[in-house]
Parts: C-alpha cells; sequence; structure tokens
C-alpha cells in the first residue's frame, strides 16, 4: 500500500450537505490524503470557498479546480456546459495521475459517472459511487427526457453498469437502495448511509433569542417553515392552498432558499394575496442556527415519481433544529419512514389538503405535541443520525476499499 493514502471525490460541484467540509477533518485524522476535484464553476453564489474551509482544518487536504467556461450554472444551457467541460477536464486530469487513490464519485454530473469504468480498467483503481440523486432517471422523472428515447437507455444502462462494476454504492436511504436493487445492482454492495447536519452548528434557538424571528416581525405566530431547494422534485400547490385557507389566523409560512419554483411561488402568492406567506433567499451557515429554529413544524415534500430517486437532506436539518415535521409525499420514503418510526410528525399523501390543515393546526393548537417531537428529533440528531456516525460509516467503508488497493 502506498504511504500516502489518496481518497478522491469527484463531482461537478460541492454536494449541498457538508460531506466534502466534514468529510476533509475526518479523513485526515485516519491519515489519508483527500483529494476534491470540482469545476471551476459555482453552484450559486454565496457559499463560503471550499479551498478555505478544508485547509484550515486539514493541510493534507487538497481541491482541484477543472477550469469551466462560466461562474455559475444559472441556466440549462451553463448546466450543460459545465457538465461536459467537467467530464471532459476531469477524465483528462484523472488520466495523468499516477494510480493508487480510491476514487469516489457522486452523481454529478452524470455524464461522468457513466464512464469511470474505463478509468477502473485505465488506472486498476478502485471505486466508490455515492447516490445522492439517481440520474438519468430524475431526468425522466422531471420530465427533461424521455423513457422510450435511445439517449435515455443508453445513458441509463451506462450509468447502471458503472454502479454494478463499483466496489460499494453509498445509497442515502433505504427506498434508494430498494430502486438501486430494482435497476440491477447487487445489493451486497449497497451500504446506506443517510445525510445529515451538523448539530454543533444547528440548534435549538428560542424565538426571543432568535433575531431572524425579530428581523421578520415574527412574534406569537405558529410558522410553518420550508428551507432548501424550491426545485422539480417538490410540490408546493397544496401548502399555498392550505395557507390562502388559514388567512387570519395566527399561522404564518416562511419559506427559504432557491431553486426552479420559486419564481412560480412568487407569483402565486402576489396572485393569491397570501399575505400569510413570505419568501427569503438561501441564508449563510452562521445563521441556518436561526433560520431551522424558526419554524415550529417543518414541511417538506417530494413528488410521487421521484421516491426512491431523491431523499430531502433538509429533513436532517429539522432533526438538528428539534423541530417536528410534516413530510407530503409516499410512506415508503425514507424520510416518511424516518417521521413514522420514531414519531416526529407527520406523513401525509401529495395533494391531501385536509390532512395537511388539520397536521397543522393540531399543532398550532397543541404545542406540547410539537415540543416532544421536537425533542426526539434533536436526540437522533445528536445520535443515530449524527454527522460523527455517518463519518465513521463513510470511513469504515473507505478503509476497507484502501486496505485492497
Amino acid at each position: 500500500m502506498r504511504s500516502k493514502k489518496v481518497v478522491r471525490f469527484y463531482s461537478s460541484f460541492e454536494p449541498v450537505t457538508g460531506l466534502y467540509r466534514e468529510m476533509a477533518a475526518a479523513l485526515a485524522a485516519r491519515g489519508w490524503a483527500p483529494e476534491f476535484v470540482i469545476s471551476a464553476a459555482e453552484y450559486a453564489k454565496g457559499r463560503g470557498s471550499l479551498e478555505e474551509s478544508v485547509t484550515n482544518t486539514n493541510t493534507r487536504a487538497r481541491v482541484v479546480r477543472i477550469p469551466s467556461f462560466i461562474r455559475y450554472r444559472r441556466t440549462t444551457i451553463g448546466r450543460m456546459v459545465v457538465s461536459i467541460t467537467y467530464s471532459v477536464g476531469a477524465l483528462v486530469w484523472a488520466l495523468s495521475r499516477k494510480s493508487g487513490a480510491v476514487n469516489i464519485y457522486l452523481t454529478q454530473p452524470p455524464l461522468y459517472l457513466a464512464v469511470i469504468p474505463l478509468l477502473k480498467i485505465l488506472k486498476k483503481e478502485r471505486y466508490i459511487c455515492i447516490i445522492n440523486d439517481l440520474y438519468p432517471h430524475v431526468a425522466a422523472a422531471a420530465g427533461y427526457a424521455r423513457e422510450d428515447s435511445w439517449l435515455y437507455r443508453l445513458s441509463r444502462r451506462m450509468v447502471i453498469r458503472a454502479l454494478q462494476r463499483a466496489d460499494v454504492v453509498i445509497a442515502i436511504g433505504r427506498c434508494m437502495r430498494e430502486r438501486l436493487i430494482r435497476e440491477g445492482v447487487d445489493e451486497n454492495r449497497i451500504r446506506i448511509i443517510e445525510n445529515w447536519t451538523d448539530a454543533t452548528k444547528v440548534y435549538p434557538v428560542p424565538r426571543s433569542e432568535n433575531p431572524l424571528a425579530e428581523k421578520l416581525g415574527i412574534k406569537n405566530e405558529f410558522v410553518v417553515l420550508y428551507s432548501g431547494n424550491m426545485g422539480i422534485a417538490h410540490e408546493f400547490d397544496t401548502l399555498m392552498d392550505v395557507m390562502e385557507e388559514l388567512q387570519g389566523q395566527p399561522v404564518r409560512c416562511v419559506m427559504v432558499g432557491e431553486g426552479a419554483k420559486r419564481k412560480t411561488i412568487e407569483a402565486r402568492i402576489r396572485e393569491r394575496g397570501l399575505t400569510n406567506m413570505m419568501l427569503e433567499p438561501y441564508l449563510t451557515e452562521d445563521w441556518l442556527k436561526y433560520s431551522q429554529s424558526l419554524g415550529d413544524v417543518h414541511f417538506i415534500s417530494l413528488n410521487l415519481r421521484f421516491t426512491g430517486l431523491v431523499v430531502p437532506s433538509k429533513a436532517y436539518s429539522a432533526l438538528a433544529a428539534g423541530r417536528p415535521v410534516i413530510y407530503e409525499g409516499s410512506p415508503d420514503g425514507e424520510i416518511a419512514r424516518l417521521v413514522a418510526e420514531h414519531r416526529l410528525g407527520f406523513v401525509i399523501e401529495p395533494g391531501d389538503r385536509k390532512s395537511l390543515k388539520q397536521s397543522i393546526l393540531r399543532l398550532a393548537q397543541e404545542r406540547s405535541l410539537g415540543e416532544d417531537m421536537g425533542r426526539r428529533a434533536r436526540a437522533l440528531a445528536e445520535g443515530s443520525y449524527g454527522k460523527a456516525i455517518a463519518l465513521a460509516k463513510y470511513g469504515d467503508v473507505i478503509e476497507a476499499s484502501l486496505s485492497n488497493t
């Protein structure tokens, strides 16, 4: 085995979770040298430098930026440009490195995931795949690709073949594991490691001590919080319908984040005159404890067709903030199971306005019920669903692969 044990992560963008920033120190503690190979383009503005974050905590970490023609991936064309330039550039860069690393691939960009068996053949290196979103299946579920098209069938075949040849495939939920098995991935190769939120950075903050609540003028209202990507995988019509019915009652909905559906949500709020709904942009990391504590309940949704393809990571922020959850989606989804098994809130069928309204009003009227759910949520964030447990699982999986290089 090489004296310098290199663990190399490939993804066009840094994950929205703390995977890279928090993995660096954990890997360094095991004597490994992590390398993060990402695009020079950024996913979005406002996030602190990855280079500064990892080098402040781990001098062995290295960030490699693959050149890009654009700075930010704002449009569909921009995303395609970044995907293609990263795939080509990262492949050339990888081929120029000395052999001996364990390579870890995330699912962005899908094109790169499809060609990684070539690197295994040429470099004789083991590889692990982390599935945050299963592509190209997500594109088909979103209506961006036709399942009967030759391009979709080819890309799907290439991706599944890459997963079948991986040493380990990491799924972030049970529903995703089940989907991978149906796609033909050997169940013995699959490990489940859930996402997490650092419970030392996000924790319950009382309303009276929350500067964000003061800034937004929130006092005694019951707050339904949606925090995160307002994207194609999520459904918001049911929530807006319920908030329209709750106009005039001491219930407010705050939505924090960006995404493909944000402009549509803004327009509908104006059209309906929903004065009990407000939108806020993404906040910096030091404000997360305030934004996540703003809600008395966190609302999370996932369209049925995305079950097993996506697991909303925002649920783990709700755990850390010690808040109950209302999950709108399939009962087979990972977050639905988590909520039901640990009595963290309510699971409702998509489009069920009556159940959503009843759930909100019950929590608003029985505050002690939500507090009990929140205490159980916080205990999970500090324990079995905490950062330390997740990082230890990643470390064990990677260590097993390194021992075979």
